[in-house]
Formats: C-alpha cells, sequence, structure tokens
C-alpha cells in the first residue's frame, strides 16, 4: 500500500507505431506498474483471506482503487471517464488511503502479530523507496523509527523465517552507523552523540582484526550519502526478499562464511567458558586450589628424595598425570553438559551475523570477491526509457519521479547506472544484472502472508550469484 499510495499514474496514451522489441519491466509506463502493485496487493489479499477463513464479508474491499486508476485508461477504454474532484491522482490516493486504513484495521484485529507484520512492512517501504533526498534520509532514520523497527523484527523474529528477522535486524544497525557517520549536519551530529561510546562493525567501517572499531559519534565516514541514497532502495529489495521467505539467509552465504561463522562461534564458546571459570563458586575455586597445594607438596617431597634421576622423573610425571586426571574428572561432565547447552545457540547466533553480512549491500556490505561489483561499474549511463508520451517522467520526489540515475523511480527495477549504483550482482544481491521482480519496496501483504501461510510447508529458494557461478541473462 506504502507503494501504490506514492505513486502517481498517468493518463494512458496510444503509441503511434509499434516498438521494434516488446517493452521488458523496466519500460512500461507508470499506469502499467501501479497495475502490477495492485494486481499483486489482491492477490496477497486473497491468500491472506484463505488463510484467516475469512468470509466474503470479513474481506478489506480495495477495488475502489482500480476503479479511480480506470480514469487514467485511453479515452476509449474508460470506464469512469472523470474524476470526482477534478484531480485524478488526489482521488486516488484518497482511495488508496481508505484501503490501507480498512486493511490496516482488519489485519490487526485478526492478530497482534499480524498488525505488527504489515506495520513493519509499511515502514520499511517508506524508509527504503527511491529517489529520497537528504531530508527524506534523515526522516527515514530518526532514532526512535529505527528503534520501532528493531523491536518488530525482535518480536517477529520467532515466526518469520529462520535468521531473516536477527539479519536484518543487524543489517539495519550497520546501516544506522554508516547514516549517521555520513551525516555531517547539526541532526546528524545530535544523533551521534546520543549513542555515546558504541563502536560501530559494520562490514565497510570496522578495522582489522586487532584494533578497536570507530566510534560512531566521534569517527568520520569514508561513506558518501550519495551512495546511501542510491544503494537504500536495492537493500529494501534484499530485506524483503529474506523477510518474506522468497529467499534464505544462508542461500547468500559461501564456504568463507561459514568458516567465519565458525571462528565467531568458537571465540564465543572461550568467551563463555573463560566468563564461567571466573564466575566458579568458592568451593570450586577452594578445591582447585587444594589440589594445586596437594601437587606442588608431592613435586617438593619427589625433588628432595635421594632417587636416580629415572626415578624423579616419572613420579613427577604420574603426579601431574594425578593432578589433571582429577580435574577433568570433576569439571568434564559440567564442561560436556555446558557445551552441549551452547553450541547451537552460539552457531545459530553465528550464522545471524554472517546472514547480515551476506544481506547488506556496499557500500555498508563488502564487495563481493567474484567481481561484480566492480563489472557494474561499466554499466550504461542510464536505462531505456519508458514507453510513454513526453513529459510522463516529470513528477515530484513522491515515487514516480526519477531517480538519481535517471530512471522512473516507480520503476520496477533498479537500473544500473554510473558508479556508485545499485551495483547489481555484488555482495548480498539476488542475480548478476537480472530485472528484480516487479515489487521494489518491502511489501507488507507478502510479509503477511509469509506469516500465515508458513504451515504450507518450505519453499525452495532461488539460486544466488553468490552460490551460482554462471551468468544468466
Amino acid at each position: 500500500m506504502q507503494r501504490l499510495y506514492r505513486a502517481r499514474p498517468d493518463v494512458e496514451t496510444i503509441l503511434d507505431q509499434l516498438p521494434d522489441r516488446l517493452p521488458g519491466l523496466s519500460r512500461l509506463t507508470r499506469l502499467r506498474r501501479v497495475e502490477i502493485d495492485y494486481g499483486r496487493a489482491l492477490a496477497c489479499l486473497s491468500e491472506i483471506a484463505s488463510a484467516l477463513s475469512w468470509t466474503g464479508n470479513q474481506i478489506p474491499d480495495i477495488h475502489e482503487i482500480k476503479s479511480h486508476l480506470d480514469v487514467f485508461q485511453p479515452a476509449e477504454d474508460r470506464t469512469r471517464p472523470v474524476s470526482n474532484s477534478g484531480d485524478p491522482v488526489k482521488d486516488y490516493k484518497a482511495a488508496v488511503l481508505a484501503g490501507h486504513l480498512s486493511l490496516i484495521t482488519a489485519i490487526a484485529a485478526a492478530g497482534a502479530t499480524l498488525g505488527k507484520a504489515y506495520n513493519l512492512g509499511r515502514t520499511l517501504a517508506d524508509t527504503c523507496r527511491p529517489n529520497q533526498d537528504d531530508a527524506n534520509l534523515q526522516k527515514g532514520f530518526e532514532p526512535h523509527r529505527l528503534a520501532q523497527l528493531r523491536q518488530d523484527l525482535n518480536d517477529l523474529a520467532t515466526v518469520l523465517p529462520a535468521h531473516s528477522a536477527k539479519a536484518v535486524a543487524r543489517s539495519l544497525t550497520w546501516w544506522r552507523d554508516a547514516v549517521y557517520m555520513a551525516d555531517d549536519s547539526p541532526t546528524g551530529q545530535d544523533r551521534r552523540s546520543m549513542l555515546g561510546s558504541v563502536r560501530t562493525d559494520a562490514p565497510e567501517l570496522r578495522r582489522r582484526q586487532g584494533l578497536l572499531n570507530p566510534k560512531i559519534s566521534k569517527a568520520s565516514s569514508s561513506i558518501s550519502k550519495d551512495s546511501l541514497l542510491l544503494a537504500l532502495p536495492r537493500q529494501g529489495e534484499l530485506w524483503r526478499v529474506v523477510l518474506t521467505g522468497e529467499k534464505k539467509p544462508l542461500d547468500l552465504l559461501t564456504p568463507d562464511d561459514y568458516l567465519e561463522a565458525a571462528r565467531r562461534a568458537v571465540a564465543g564458546g572461550r568467551l563463555i567458558a573463560t566468563r564461567t571459570i571466573l564466575a566458579a563458586p568458592k568451593t570450586t575455586i577452594s578445591l582447585f586450589l587444594l589440589l594445586t597445594a596437594v601437587l606442588a607438596g608431592v613435586l617438593a617431597v619427589v625433588e628432595h628424595t635421594h632417587t636416580s634421576g629415572g626415578g624423579k622423573l616419572a613420579a613427577f610425571l604420574i603426579a601431574v598425570g594425578g593432578y589433571f586426571g582429577s580435574l577433568a574428572r570433576a569439571a568434564m561432565p559440567r564442561l560436556k553438559s555446558a557445551a552441549r547447552a551452547v553450541e547451537q545457540p552460539l552457531w545459530q547466533t553465528a550464522l545471524d551475523y554472517v546472514s547480515a553480512e551476506g544481506i547488506s549491500v556496499p557500500p555498508v556490505g563488502l564487495p563481493d570477491a567474484s567481481g561484480w561489483s566492480r563489472l557494474s561499474v561499466a554499466s550504461p549511463a542510464a536505462p531505456p526509457r519508458a514507453l510513454s508520451t513526453p513529459g510522463a517522467d516529470d513528477s515530484d520526489s513522491g515515487s514516480g519521479g526519477k531517480d538519481a540515475a535517471g530512471g522512473d523511480a516507480g520503476d520496477v527495477t533498479n537500473g544500473p547506472t554510473a558508479q556508485g549504483s545499485s551495483r547489481s550482482g555484488s555482495r548480498g544481491h539476488l542475480s548478476p544484472r537480472l530485472p528484480q521482480i516487479p515489487y521494489v519496496s518491502l511489501s507488507a501483504y507478502t510479509a503477511l502472508v509469509t506469516l500465515i501461510t508458513r504451515r504450507a510447508g518450505p519453499r525452495e529458494s532461488m539460486p544466488s550469484a553468490r552460490t551460482c557461478g554462471g551468468t544468466f541473462r
């Protein structure tokens, strides 16, 4: 609904001549794109109604949106020749608003979790919309707004696909760090100061191992706001496909990522073991000191005996072996039980972390090792123009205007641009140079369908550029 609300359809006209080639998704007119979004909304609403066993009178009616879209059809195809107020775009947006209010009321009444998922989708769709300026970016990353997003992700982690909510929450944290550090305005400085001594571990901002990561409140960023604005819509698309189950986070991982997850899990285990020993009760520490004192006494006796050197060595080895054997017999059962208790949580937490790295796109995430992000720099400067009348691309920054790449912000794909663009095919992207599915912003509907219909069984995940060596055209 957020995407529908920000769209600004134009009157459809009949082409003077047929195109040489069939148009792709990126060359559809605004009206066609809005109709795609409307059709997907109807399909997802139908799935929700079926899963919740809604009767006909319980299903929110959003067909008024379609009737207001008919005003933009060619004159001979219109079923609604004039608008009510004389402003067809205003009437269309009013219909979308009415549909949104009926939807959020019905969905929230069906369950608190569903209402929260709808609101999560709406907020992320607005945060990651294309064609934003600096003021929009500041507003989208307001502290209370991000805190609510993270809280909703944590609340929905149980019902969303495995690793998706935790990975998106951490990726969102990294984007917060990058946006705040790149914002040198007074507002940005105030937000950085709110974080105090918090240090960022965003992939492109962290320092090499052994050095402390930079403090958000003091360090300057090597990432520009322009590059963040260009990459944000693509990042929102990745968050969407992960949260809705269209893409499993683990499918974006490489063997090196699994090795990194194992390293993090082992490091976490060492940390827990150290803290466990330091937190041991006084009786355990007293027993350890007693056994150590006994060992020292035995070694002192062995040292002062008049036996040969070989006998002393044998006695020394027996004493030390007995000491460590006693410690092992006393501690091993507890260590094994503790290891079994934390093994899976440590491994799952490590997978959450590397999954967040896998879904974070440059310039916040790391570029892919296969070089697709470098090849994308050589992409054409601007995508082909849509099949529309002159002036059809002129609009404000709401949703139908041109983005910084020269393409329509309401387009179903994020067309490649000059250097610093969305880097199709790079780390965290679905496939090299493929037009993405026609739903750039995160959809509240698809998130709801995932929550409601998960009992239907897992969905097969598509291969990605990071897990497939070939190039698909």
